[in-house]
């Protein structure tokens, strides 16, 4: 297969085979209700805590005779013979380690806080020592002083990588959905459509453009495929099917390809006039129920990828692998 400018990959054909060929979004389901409850953590059993087989004498004798010959694989012994000769090289290896261990020791190797003081000489830091020589001829500096400054580096240090941190994950001020992002680049990496249903917050056209650059932006995806104007989001908001199916007749698109996906029971209930799939996410709002009359149910935008999968099915990359497209030429 040819990887040059025009080539048709892998992942293009896999495109071309979709059933759900392109997803509208309510703006609403992206982001988080003010009203929103914090999920409560599912218990899970803890998984059973496996120690690595470590090599001490006292275990030896209940080893394997696997569990010796790689032993004496990693030791580098050899490893041919009965059990009763790999045990004896174990121990003659562990005993001679013994013994070297309490000779280094003996040998008043040099401890952890000499080997820094050292590396303090070393580098004309001799001040920052207290005791004997090295405080007399650098001067003495104050621990307390020398204290104060780290914690002021440290607190430092957080501010900026929080700031940084909340520069690259949102810069608009939305409250996204956790897994929103993810969601929305493994649509891009798959091949499918990206499409808004708007909020009815505003009736001007300019301004609701702006905001679905602005979630795009703060997403940190490319654009969306497509908008719904004022008109048809208003329209779609009220269960008008036809709203709906005049975006899908502009694209192109069948309305069995398209899946809408809300937490609206009246864009729920227009997309199954429309015959277009629907996804209904149940969010944890006192009052708002956990299951319409709808294609899908979830309780989180980010399980809206495995009912994606199960009508294209599922996928072989992750969304974050990189591909040749035939749009992008590979020389």
């Amino acid at each position: 297969m040819s990887f040059g400018t025009g080539s048709t990959s892998l992942a293009w054909k896999v495109g071309g085979r979709l059933s759900v060929r392109a997803l509208l979004f309510d703006a609403r389901v992206l982001m988080r209700h003010p009203h929103e409850r914090a999920r409560k953590e599912q218990s899970r059993p803890a998984a059973p805590i496996i120690e690595p087989d470590v090599l001490r004498a006292d275990t030896i004798s209940s080893m394997l005779i696997s569990q010796l010959r790689d032993h004496c694989r990693q030791q580098g012994l050899s490893n041919v013979g009965d059990r009763d000769e790999l045990v004896g090289r174990l121990t003659d290896f562990l005993a001679k380690a013994a013994v070297t261990v309490e000779a280094t020791a003996s040998a008043g190797a040099a401890s952890p806080r000499d080997k820094y003081a050292d590396k303090l000489r070393s580098r004309g830091a001799a001040q920052l020592l207290h005791h004997g020589r090295d405080a007399d001829a650098g001067g003495p500096l104050l621990m307390t002083e020398f204290g104060r400054v780290e914690k002021e580096r440290e607190k430092a240090v957080r501010r900026h990588s929080e700031s940084e941190r909340r520069a690259q994950v949102d810069t608009g001020g939305y409250a996204f959905q956790p897994g929103a992002k993810d969601l929305l680049h493994y649509l891009d990496m798959r091949g499918m459509l990206r499409l808004l249903l708007p909020s009815d917050d505003d009736d001007d056209v300019a301004r609701m453009e702006a905001q679905a650059a602005s979630l795009a932006e703060s997403l940190q995806v490319p654009p969306f495929a497509t908008s719904l104007d004022p008109a048809a989001a208003a329209r779609a908001r009220r269960g008008e099917a036809e709203a709906l199916g005049e975006v899908a007749e502009a694209l192109d698109l069948t309305p069995g390809s398209v899946m809408v996906v809300s937490d609206h029971s009246t864009v729920v209930a227009a997309a199954r006039r429309a015959r277009m799939l629907s996804c209904y996410v149940a969010k944890p709002i006192e009052g708002r129920p956990r299951r319409l009359p709808a294609d899908f149910c979830v309780d989180e935008l980010s399980l809206t990828r495995g009912c994606i999968e199960e009508c294209n099915g599922a996928t072989f990359r992750d969304g974050n692998t990189e591909i040749i497209s035939r749009y992008v030429g590979g020389d």
